[in-house]
């Protein structure tokens, strides 16, 4: 067995997240992906970075990949619609969807997702204090890291955003205790999130917020019996690396994405 590293980056200014990265690489490619790692922070003028290398102790559990598709919607107003019947589709109640978007578009930001019971639409709490998960240790299998890139770039997603943020939506959703993601990137100059889930696989939705806005956050929606402590533990601490290239759909309307699924 090929001893593996756990590599994260995360950079602020003024306290405030500016810039992460994650990977999982042999012990050869570490000072490569710090190196990269700190290159894209600098982008950033951050006053702060973080580097934090940990040893695997266990074998990454090895993963497909969602499918990957983009919703067909022009307007802040139809994307936010999409998100709420792309939710609904999945049996996630009203409260909960209204609970994630007060959460993510508001002023304050946290480093994670919070957690949302589908069912109730409670946010969910630990110590008294709202349960949030920052999704860790997790990567890409280098022999599909640059077929993938190559393969998104011919779908015109030669943003660095859609292959992470695809690996990570990857991991949550592979729980089973999870029933779907959604994200909206804090970075005022990208306006793309998405709603990942098993039934639909990973949905970017164009568009959800204006140019400019700096709102934005992650929720994950967790079935009712879900054990708090288990989804946390395995979504922070177990090892998974992704090894299968999702279906990529290019842009559809949401009507043929969510008629596919229920065909």
């Amino acid at each position: 067995m090929t001893q593996l590293y756990s590599i994260r980056m995360r950079a602020e200014q003024q306290a405030l997240h500016v810039s992460g990265a994650e990977d999982i690489v042999s012990a050869q490619d570490i000072q490569a992906s710090a190196i990269s790692f700190i290159t894209r922070a600098l982008n950033h003028a951050p006053e702060k970075i973080v580097i934090t290398m940990e040893k695997l102790d266990t074998e990454p559990i090895r993963l497909p990949l969602l499918p990957l598709v983009t919703c067909n919607v022009k307007t802040t107003e139809s994307a936010h619609s999409a998100v709420r019947t792309l939710l609904s589709s999945l049996k996630i109640c009203d409260e909960a969807v209204d609970t994630a978007f007060s959460l993510i578009f508001n002023d304050r930001t946290v480093a994670g997702a919070y957690l949302i019971d589908a069912d109730s639409g409670q946010t969910l709490r630990l110590r008294n204090s709202k349960a949030i998960v920052r999704v860790s240790r997790f990567g890409l299998l280098d022999s599909i890291a640059e077929e993938l890139q190559d393969t998104l770039n011919k779908h015109g997603l030669t943003h660095h955003r859609v292959k992470e943020a695809l690996t990570l939506a990857s991991k949550v959703c592979s729980s089973d205790a999870v029933v779907a993601e959604l994200c909206v990137s804090d970075d005022p100059n990208y306006t793309t999130g998405y709603v990942a889930s098993k039934k639909f696989g990973y949905v970017r939705l164009p568009h959800i917020k204006k140019l400019g806005n700096p709102q934005g956050g992650r929720v994950v929606f967790l079935k009712n019996n879900a054990s708090l402590s288990i989804v946390i533990k395995f979504l922070e601490k177990t090892p998974v690396l992704f090894d299968t290239i999702p279906e990529m759909k290019g842009v559809m309307d949401l009507d043929e994405i969510t008629g596919s699924c229920n065909s």
